[in-house]
């Protein structure tokens, strides 16, 4: 997940310059946050870098064990933070950038396979209306081999998103605004409003749910409808991706699927916190005012867990997600204490619902409240490690640029895929940025000046600390947890780490026994987990337990990602000629062979005028698997006067087949150049047939949630002037970060690199 460091405040609308924020100090060193619970947890000062005009916009601990923390800086530079010491060079430098308002270097990523590859991937702005997403190659601490897998994706001053994450399926996801352009809620064309996905060597996924080879789609679209996507991450446990959407009306947090649409019109308070089917609904949604209403007589009812509230005036901020409080009820067992619930759904203007478990009752008087949790939503990680107690794994930690906000969601309540409870775990944290979970089990935020902390857990009793408790890798790879201890012991403790169910071609190769002593009990040790290839078309799982003596054991589960089974990439699946001339397509394939594989192209269906011309039986080595080969499509004249049309297949043994549609068109009805074949050049890499992971207060002037430059003490800044439409956006962030999403109307087809 990325953070973009959205400093959008909702008062005021000034952008300051980069000159102005150096000037500003009445926030930089400010108070370290105020931890709700500090009697079990602790915040200390994790390390401190000097930022200048531009600070942070995301952090990722790198996952090979090295206890190196990487983060980018606004102005384009990749830097790390190792064993607590910032190190002085770059990993590496962007160039060309271009930094300031809500651009600049936005997001990182690193491979699945980093343990053996060693890919890190970051998004940038390069000019005004263009990002691209480039690939390094680490070679200690230093970055090397830049290579440009995607360009010309939309960017604009403003809601640009840049949040970048790998998938289970080991794709790349990556999450776009519409960059302050007005974006058709059927637009499936533009990157602008849309979550993008990619092989990792940027081309197109063909199951990406409207790739359409040469047809008018943007090949890349995972998921449509998002205002400023700029954070994203997948949950451990479940893979699924969440991603924490910037708004100028709420914030909102989204569960996306493949396809779904989040239903976002550029200021258009209707479709942003008030979604309805066909749209998705955000999982989390606050917006910047607090609402209280009363609710009316025998207004409570609880059947089967699930609360109805039926209050005495129209709703106005009461979305699904919201965190709300209740009080007075005559009936106490109505009323909340923290931890809070959010509201399941509001069916009517006077009444929602939320979950709460009891017995069935009704009741009424007293008053319900949406709280104001912030004005701009900022990175977000699931804890997934084991220094924390049972009752905080899995629970989602994000925090809120405007408010100083550190919040913490459980997961459960009516569904495992939604928001159980939400409550601040820390307050005061000025201009929050990211968090990340580190190799010794903490929780790690950062803030815009540069102030990176560390919140840990007070023990009380020894435990194995385990830095993840869910891995994933590709079969043939491998996958590094850490373990440490929870306390000094009195003396030496041994971890062992043993397979206790699942698939046997998972194993520990390095790590197996680890033992600890009082010196260095805190230390994170590196677990190794290989995963040796099968011949079988499944992903691998196994479950792996941590043990020592008169400790309680922890687990972790490891997953396998398939990737032996063969497939073929070919450039486009459909070929547009003119009737008496030619064209042509590629052909790869996906994985080196073990043995000279032959793929026979041949028309299966349609028109006999359409043959194959050259490259009807093509042969790979593992000397030549990936480069491609070319077939020859000849489209005969005739005198019907109607297009003609053909499908032709590509086949070999033990293989998915594919096809590629051929319309030849007579040259009276025909558009193009005779002799010019219209074909996409778009290289599709994925396989078929390989398993894929896969109070009443009226809105003001600001638009809230935009990251921006550093808020002026007095009047805040905006991210856009007033005037535009919907309400101005008051920024608040370090460096003029000033919209997130892009020059929509950019089309990037696959293969553009």
């Amino acid at each position: 997940m990325s953070s973009l460091h959205p400093l959008l405040s909702r008062s005021g609308a000034r952008l300051l310059s980069t000159a102005a924020v150096v000037a500003t100090s009445s926030w930089v060193g400010a108070a370290s946050a105020t931890l709700v619970d500090a009697t079990n947890f602790t915040e200390t000062v994790f390390a401190t870098v000097a930022v200048g005009g531009y600070g942070p916009t995301t952090m990722v601990w790198a996952p090979d064990g090295t206890n190196r923390l990487f983060w980018t800086k606004q102005d384009g530079t990749i830097r790390i933070i190792k064993n607590g010491t910032p190190l002085p060079t770059p990993f590496a430098t962007m160039s060309p950038i271009r930094p300031g308002g809500e651009e600049g270097l936005l997001g990182l990523a690193f491979d699945p396979n980093f343990v053996d590859n060693q890919f890190v991937y970051a998004f940038v702005t390069t000019s005004y209306n263009k990002g691209e997403i480039l690939r390094y190659r680490a070679t200690g601490d230093v970055g090397v081999e830049r290579t440009v897998l995607i360009t010309d994706l939309p960017q604009g001053g403003n809601h640009n998103g840049g949040g970048i994450a790998f998938g289970p399926d080991g794709k790349l996801y990556w999450g776009i605004g519409e960059a302050s352009n007005l974006v058709s809620l059927t637009d499936t064309v533009t990157l602008a409003s849309k979550i993008g996905r990619m092989n990792p060597d940027g081309t197109a996924p063909n199951d990406n749910p409207f790739f359409d080879g040469s047809g008018p789609n943007n090949d890349y679209i995972w998921a449509r409808g998002f205002r400023n996507p700029y954070t994203m991450t997948f949950q451990p446990s479940t893979e699924k991706l969440w991603v924490n959407v910037v708004g100028s009306y709420a914030e909102q947090i989204f569960l996306v699927n493949k396809g779904d649409h989040a239903g976002y019109i550029r200021d258009t308070a209707a479709t942003e916190g008030s979604q309805v089917p066909p749209y998705i609904q955000p999982a989390l949604d606050y917006w910047a005012y607090e609402e209280t209403r009363t609710i009316a007589a025998a207004g409570v009812v609880r059947s089967g867990g699930i609360v109805t509230v039926t209050v005495t005036s129209p709703l106005k901020n009461y979305k699904p997600g919201c965190r709300v409080r209740i009080a007075g009820v005559t009936n106490a067992s109505f009323n909340t204490t923290a931890p809070h619930p959010p509201i399941l759904d509001v069916s009517s203007p006077t009444q929602f619902t939320f979950a709460q478990a009891g017995p069935d009752a009704t009741s009424g008087a007293g008053s319900t409240r949406v709280e104001a949790i912030g004005r701009t939503v900022l990175g977000g990680t699931f804890y997934d490690a084991t220094s924390f107690p049972a009752a905080y794994r899995g629970n989602y930690f994000w925090g809120d640029f405007d408010s100083g906000r550190v919040m913490r969601a459980t997961m459960g309540g009516p569904s495992a895929n939604k928001f159980a409870t939400i409550d601040p775990f820390s307050t005061t944290i000025t201009q929050y940025i990211d968090a990340a979970v580190g190799p010794d089990g903490a929780l790690y935020w950062t803030r815009y000046d540069g102030t990176f902390y560390r919140v840990a857990y007070k023990p009380t009793t020894q435990g194995i600390v385990l830095s993840n408790q869910h891995v994933r890798m590709s079969e043939g790879g491998r996958a590094i947890v850490t373990a440490s201890l929870a306390m000094a012991p009195t003396g030496p403790v041994t971890v062992a780490v043993a397979r206790t169910a699942g698939d046997a071609d998972l194993s520990v190769s390095v790590g197996a026994s680890l033992t600890f002593g009082p010196g260095d009990w805190n230390v994170p040790k590196p677990i190794t987990f290989s995963a040796a290839a099968d011949g079988d078309s499944l992903d691998d799982t196994a479950t792996f337990t941590a043990t020592a003596t008169g400790v309680p054991s922890e687990t972790v589960i490891v997953r396998a990602t398939d990737n032996t089974n063969q497939g073929l990439v070919v450039s486009t699946t459909a070929l547009t000629v003119d009737e008496g001339t030619s064209g042509t397509f590629t052909v790869a394939l996906a994985r080196a062979p073990s043995a000279p594989v032959t793929v026979v192209v041949a028309r299966t269906d349609g028109d006999g005028d359409i043959t194959v011309a050259g490259g009807a039986s093509l042969v790979f080595t593992a000397a030549n698997y990936a480069t491609p080969q070319t077939v020859t499509v000849a489209a005969a004249s005739d005198p019907d006067g109607t297009d003609d049309a053909a499908t032709l297949t590509l086949s070999s043994a033990g293989i998915a087949t594919r096809t590629v549609a051929v319309v030849a068109r007579e040259p009276s009805t025909g558009d193009a150049t005779p002799g010019d074949a219209t074909t996409d050049g778009a290289v599709d890499t994925s396989v078929d047939g390989a398993v894929d992971e896969t109070g009443d207060a009226s809105v003001d002037s600001g638009e809230a949630g935009d990251p921006v430059a550093a808020p002026d003490p007095t009047s805040g800044c905006g991210c856009e002037t007033a005037g535009s439409s919907g309400a101005s956006s008051g920024l608040a962030f370090g460096v003029a970060m000033t919209a997130l999403l892009a020059h929509a109307g950019r089309r990037r087809r696959s293969g553009a690199r």
